[in-house]
């Protein structure tokens, strides 16, 4: 039996847009042998927030968010055993005993952009901010550390 909720909102007063986004998801399996066990690979809770400023007639914007997950400690019996989630350090190829799951994580983003023409639009983003640690449950990899990038967008 799977059951799961998603929800997201977002409120725009004047030039600012607050944002959330939520989504949540249980599972339980019956095995074979009749004991109910927690289903494979279920993520946490997870979701972001965000904050933008954009006036309208500068052609600019700005925003603050917010991604992040819970700790995920209901495993299924093979997933105990999945480097993926258990491993005690990257590359180790050695399990956690017993393994308690996958930690919770957030991360902190800052956004800009300026839209120069009507087909040329530049974007600044600083994501994790505080170069956090984290795996996204199930995944096998590392979230990227600190992170600056520009883009040059063009439409024709």
């Amino acid at each position: 039996l799977y059951r799961g909720i998603e929800t997201s909102v977002a409120l725009t007063m004047w030039d600012l847009t607050f944002s959330a986004a939520v989504a949540t998801m249980r599972g339980d399996i019956r095995g074979y042998d009749g004991i109910t066990y927690p289903a494979r690979r279920i993520p946490p809770p997870f979701g972001t927030f965000g904050l933008r400023y954009e006036p309208s007639w500068r052609g600019t914007w700005g925003e603050f968010g917010l991604r992040w997950a819970g700790h995920q400690g209901r495993l299924h019996p093979s997933d105990a055993k999945d480097l993926r989630l258990c491993e005690t350090e990257p590359f180790s190829g050695t399990l956690r005993n017993p393994c308690d799951g996958t930690p919770g994580w957030a991360t902190l983003h800052l956004r800009g952009g300026w839209q120069i023409t009507r087909s040329l639009g530049l974007v600044l983003a600083l994501d994790n901010l505080t170069d956090q640690h984290y795996r996204s449950h199930g995944s096998g990899l590392d979230g990227p550390g600190f992170d600056l990038r520009s883009t040059l967008h063009l439409r024709f």
